[in-house]
């Protein structure tokens, strides 16, 4: 049986992320610093991490199909220099990933065929001072696709 769609959903947005680059993005995780559990200290020391993580999901029964509402968390961790400004360069990776979780939906992106739509919910971010190297944060993306009643890796 194939991947249900939420886990092709989960999989397309993890090799999406993993392909950002500069000069385009200032926060670039590469191919390393993409992974879909919590951060863990060891995630710590290294210059860009992101964790996507799909925490819960709503379900409407319809005809033939359900919509579901997957929430999914992008928490981001970087480690900067104090002459970067830490805050703006936490505002920086923060836009860097707004700009780059809607291209996968746009034509020829990622999750195309896959959402109907991907919208942001909420973020949070965390900077300790203005001389804090380390910098965390969050978005929540709420992203909106359907399934047959009868299997979740179809689509009517």
């Amino acid at each position: 049986m194939p991947d249900s769609r939420r886990e092709q959903i989960l999989d397309a947005l993890v090799t999406h992320f993993k392909g950002m680059a500069t000069p385009t993005y200032t926060f670039v995780p590469g191919s390393t610093g993409v992974v879909r559990r919590r951060l863990m200290d060891a995630d710590r020391k290294k210059e860009y991490m992101l964790s996507i993580l799909d925490v819960e999901e709503d379900k409407v029964a319809l005809i033939r199909q359900f919509d579901c509402a997957l929430h999914v968390e992008l928490e981001f961790w970087a480690l900067v220099s104090v002459s970067d400004d830490p805050p703006s360069k936490m505002n920086q990776f923060l836009a860097d990933l707004q700009k780059s979780y809607r291209k996968t939906i746009v034509s020829g992106g990622a999750l195309e065929s896959l959402v109907e739509n991907i919208v942001e919910v909420r973020n949070e971010v965390d900077t300790e001072s203005e001389h804090d190297r380390q910098l965390s944060g969050m978005l929540v993306l709420d992203v909106r696709y359907r399934h047959a009643l009868d299997d979740p890796s179809a689509f009517n």
